[in-house]
């Protein structure tokens, strides 16, 4: 009989899975706002003066805070996706080495910087 405790080997996949689950969320709320702003409002944007948007939101734009946070959105976002597409090629049997999984997450790395 095995008396010895039940020892659990420490890895990163729980910092992968959480970085995945959290860039899936924000990319199912955030997305369909940022494709209605790019579809519908800026090709109409014509009818609304420049001006005015700026002088509403100027300060906004300007903020390291707001610029940090989009980054991060982009950077989750992207995290999300490069993991679903790895799941996918190992899914699809096509074999994935250690090269390649370093270029799809530093990929998402580097364009947070």
């Amino acid at each position: 009989m095995n008396t010895q405790p039940f020892q659990i080997k420490p890895t990163f996949k729980p910092l992968f899975w959480s970085l995945f689950g959290a860039g899936g969320m924000i990319a199912a709320l955030i997305l369909p706002a940022i494709i209605i702003i790019f579809s519908f409002i800026l090709p109409y944007s014509h009818l609304i003066h420049w001006q005015k948007i700026y002088l509403l939101y100027g300060y906004w734009l300007k903020n390291w805070l707001v610029l940090l946070m989009a980054s991060g959105i982009s950077f989750l976002i992207l995290w999300h996706c490069v993991h679903r597409f790895y799941c996918c090629l190992h899914d699809c049997n096509i074999a994935v080495g250690n090269k390649t999984r370093v270029g799809l997450y530093g990929f998402a790395i580097i364009s947070f910087l």
